[in-house]
């Protein structure tokens, strides 16, 4: 990536991250208000990572927190999710937050349309 750099010049990628950005907002950003609890954490915890401990690493000359702040963010999150629902955060809550924030109700993997187990021969008998 360090070779790829010296070619985009920030005046040039200003634009493309701002117009990237300015096109997820409007996908992501209203999700995020379905469940606060979980949303806002996630958001401040990948700004956090990626903004302010970019410089911090862990491992010799890997700046882990600068290439994979979503990765790392994403099992801390889903594990304060699980703790908040195991502790009952969310029992007098309506409905619609517990369908969006409950990690017993969600059925995230289930309806994901993306995510499929693989069994063996789905594609056929093989073939030599």
């Amino acid at each position: 990536m360090d070779i790829l750099f010296r070619f985009f010049s920030p005046l040039g990628m200003a634009p493309v991250v701002g117009l990237v950005g300015l096109g997820l907002f409007e996908r992501g950003f209203p999700v995020l208000g379905n469940c606060v609890e979980i949303g806002l954490p996630m958001l401040l915890l990948v700004v956090g990572l990626s903004q302010y401990l970019k410089h911090v690493r862990p491992l010799r000359d890997i700046p882990i927190f600068e290439r994979f702040p979503v990765l790392i963010c994403v099992p801390i999150i889903w594990i304060y999710a699980v703790i908040l629902t195991a502790s009952g955060a969310y029992r007098d809550k309506l409905f619609k937050t517990q369908h969006n924030c409950r990690t017993d109700r969600a059925d995230l993997i289930s309806t994901a349309p993306w995510f499929m187990f693989p069994y063996p021969l789905q594609w056929g008998a093989p073939t030599f």
